[in-house]
């Protein structure tokens, strides 16, 4: 009997591998959907070093008004007045200070400023003010057409004007509030409210008392984990209907009006959510999700193209604060999010009135 060819003997297992390994390939595309999914919400959810930031700017603050002695021109800061008086000239090269405002103010100009404003009590800068990096321990507001390159921060709260654009990051030890028009990419808060302050109303199913009727069963539906179905291509939930589960989707998604979903959902091709719809757990999409008004999402969102948002959508809540990424988001009026709102390339605050 001949030894077995060395080639002939690799073609064989080699084909036996395939063979046996063929039907677990379903199995690990579902796997790598929820790691996919879960990924993002572990990225979204590290600890960041807000705190160790602004204690570091809180130290530096102190460190220069300890210095305070000298000559106001040579000091190591500018004062509020003397940036004041400067306006929206830009800081001369070679020259720039930090401004450090020790007293609470409350100015009808902007200021332009290439390194931090430090205010150790409540700022208020109106018109135009062009920052690198602000910092308030008390609130802090800034007006219409303001521009932060860098990082505002507030312990108390933050509010930017009309058509402001935050290009970086936005945080508040209380809460956030942007005007319609502004521009933003990362904002971190325990309230962020978005446009203008909305009046929710409450539909005939979000009454009290009302009992939903429960979704019929879903074509194409296969398991998925202990409490969860996998659905090969589009899924609807109707309007006005209750869903227990999760929902891993291969095609497009779309939750009706009014209809409430307990379980995350996550879909390959696009999401959409109605009106008054109540989605309580997280919501993941590879491309564009849309939230129609006054809908309440637990969150974490994860999108991968555009999060449009409605007048009224709430996301998360102050006992459970959440995280909204996409690449980018459109929020409508009195959108309210409690966490951590990022948006990759651009965010806008949009009002059509």
């Amino acid at each position: 009997m001949n030894p077995a060819d060395p080639l002939e003997l690799t073609l064989f297992l080699f084909w036996c591998t395939v063979l046996l390994g063929a039907p677990l390939v379903p199995l690990w595309w579902r796997w790598a959907d929820l790691r996919q999914g879960l990924a993002a919400v572990q990225e979204a959810r590290e600890p960041s070093r807000l705190g160790e930031r602004v204690g570091e700017l809180r130290r530096e603050m102190k460190r220069l008004l300890s210095s305070g002695s000298a000559a106001i021109g040579q000091r190591p800061y500018e004062s509020l007045d003397e940036a004041l008086n400067r306006g929206l000239r830009p800081q001369a090269r070679g020259q720039s200070r930090p401004v450090v405002v020790p007293h609470a103010a409350q100015v009808q100009q902007g200021i332009a400023c290439q390194q931090p404003v430090l205010a150790a009590h409540d700022l208020q800068l109106r018109e135009g003010s062009e920052l690198a990096l602000v910092m308030s321990d008390g609130h802090l507001v800034l007006g219409p057409r303001s521009r932060i390159r860098g990082w505002a921060h507030a312990d108390k709260t933050l509010l930017l004007g009309e058509s402001s654009v935050a290009a970086r990051q936005l945080s508040s030890g209380r809460g956030i509030a942007l005007a319609w028009g502004c521009c933003f990419e990362r904002m971190q808060a325990p309230v962020i409210v978005l446009g203008r302050p909305h009046a929710r109303r409450r539909s005939d199913a979000q009454a009290p008392d009302a009992v939903l009727p429960v979704q019929p069963a879903l074509p194409r539906a296969t398991p998925w984990g202990a409490n969860g179905w996998r659905i090969d291509g589009d899924c609807v939930i109707e309007k006005g209907h209750h869903f227990t589960g999760s929902l891993v989707v291969t095609g497009m998604l779309s939750i009706g009006a009014g209809a409430l979903v307990e379980g995350d959902v996550k879909a390959r091709r696009g999401v959409v959510i109605g009106a008054h719809a109540v989605v309580r757990g997280a919501v993941f999409c590879e491309r564009g999700i849309r939230i129609f008004d006054e809908a309440d999402i637990a969150g974490p969102v994860v999108g991968g193209d555009l999060l449009q948002l409605g007048d009224g959508v709430r996301l998360g809540s102050l006992a459970a604060p959440t995280s909204v990424n996409a690449d980018a988001i459109l929020a409508g009026d009195g959108v309210i999010a409690h966490g951590t709102v990022w948006a990759a390339r651009a965010g806008l605050v949009w009002s059509p009135t």
